[in-house]
């Protein structure tokens, strides 16, 4: 995740007049369901310096139908930092997390 929140600023870099780029990082199973993933992606965004509407985080809506307590979690914490989301997640999921 860190190399790719870094990639955007290098590319500005080379290309200052061009729109901001953002970056897609795909979120496995594992890494909703153990460990900090809603702290490592603040660190991320805080040491890299990309913007947070620049990140999109890609997971499957079957993560979220596993409706185990830790992705659960992870997803609301995740929402709270207000990053954006690439994925199948339908509306009605998302309502469910914010519950």
């Amino acid at each position: 995740m860190r190399e790719a929140c870094c990639q955007p600023s290098g590319w500005h870099a080379t290309s200052p007049e061009a729109p901001p780029l953002g970056v897609s990082v795909n979120l496995s199973v594992r890494q909703i369901t153990q460990g900090d993933i809603a702290g490592m992606v603040a660190r991320t965004l805080r040491d890299t310096g990309l913007d947070l509407h620049s990140l999109c985080l890609e997971i499957t809506e079957n993560v979220i139908l596993d409706d185990s307590d830790a992705a659960n979690q992870t997803l609301r914490a995740l929402l709270a930092l207000g990053v954006g989301w690439c994925s199948t997640i339908s509306v009605r999921v998302i309502r469910r997390l914010r519950t």
